[in-house]
């Protein structure tokens, strides 16, 4: 027994948002007694683990907790429906708690590195990887004033943070589908369809929700962090062809699409070749939705 208890379990990296650094030390922390590892007794720091069901066990009435280096998982079995349900609650409304304190002293401590944008929401989604195949990975993702920044495990220090595995700018990205069923341990997946315009092309990525909760969680942050970076911006232009002529297409945030020619003796804005409204391209049937 004892050799069984001594494997349940990891531990943190150390950085600046590990939790040696205090931020998660609130007056009812400090109240609380501190668990301590024993022979028949192990406690295990949930800190930026993934919780999720259906992953490494498919296996009814359990769930199933990562590490947050993605190397550990411990999967708890219960003998009903409601059981799992009332851990799988427990469980998430105190991961949610953590992951706003680390938030809080990630965005005091970070301000350099993510050049002085604001974190607005951070935890784990899985991302399909193979969109022929029913094939998922786990990305820690985080959402900035100007990005959506992925990692493949926590960025405990502020190196790991300035080196992404993938970002998605918010100016140029939308939620294109997400589904409305799927349930805490069913089969059908929870998920959302997002599309970015990056310089190979519009690039499409599904990731998987656990719960209703978290799906409209991310795609409000997502949506609300497009519509500011669009306000920020306001306008945005690049080079086409148009009928064999050289133009600029700019897009303005109230004005919609303008085409304009590139060729204008006075050097001037160049002359307008058409103008249309967003909602246009809405009735086109042509977005992509």
């Amino acid at each position: 027994k004892a050799s069984v208890m001594a494997d349940i379990g990891w531990e943190l990296q150390t950085g600046f948002l590990g939790a040696e650094n205090g931020f998660l030390t609130t007056d009812e922390d400090r109240s609380s007694p501190v668990m301590s590892n024993g022979p028949d007794t192990r406690s295990v720091p949930l800190l930026f683990c993934h919780l999720t069901q259906n992953f490494r066990c498919e296996e009814p009435h359990s769930i199933e907790l990562h590490s947050p280096d993605r190397l550990h998982c411990l999967i708890m079995k219960c003998s009903s429906e409601a059981d799992i349900a009332s851990w799988y609650n427990a469980l998430h409304s105190t991961l949610d708690r953590l992951t706003i304190s680390a938030l809080i002293h990630a965005n005091k401590m970070l301000g350099d590195v993510l050049d002085k944008a604001t974190i607005h929401h951070m935890g784990w989604l899985k991302l399909k990887i193979d969109q022929g195949k029913d094939e998922w990975e786990p990305q820690f993702c985080a959402v900035t004033d100007h990005d959506m920044i992925l990692f493949q495990e926590v960025p405990w220090t502020k190196e790991a943070w300035a080196n992404p595995l993938v970002f998605y700018p918010l100016l140029a990205t939308r939620i294109v589908n997400s589904t409305h069923k799927g349930s805490l341990g069913g089969s059908e997946p929870i998920t959302m369809t997002m599309r970015c315009g990056t310089q190979e092309g519009v690039a499409m990525s599904v990731f998987q929700h656990d719960t209703h909760r978290d799906l409209a969680t991310w795609v409000k942050v997502l949506v609300q962090g497009a519509h500011t970076a669009v306000q920020r911006q306001k306008e945005v232009a690049c080079y086409c062809e148009w009928r064999g002529v050289e133009a600029k297409l700019v897009l303005h945030h109230e004005e919609g699409f303008t085409l304009l020619s590139t060729h204008d003796a006075a050097g001037g804005r160049g002359r307008v070749l058409w103008t249309q409204p967003f909602h246009k391209l809405l009735m086109s049937s042509d977005d992509g939705a």
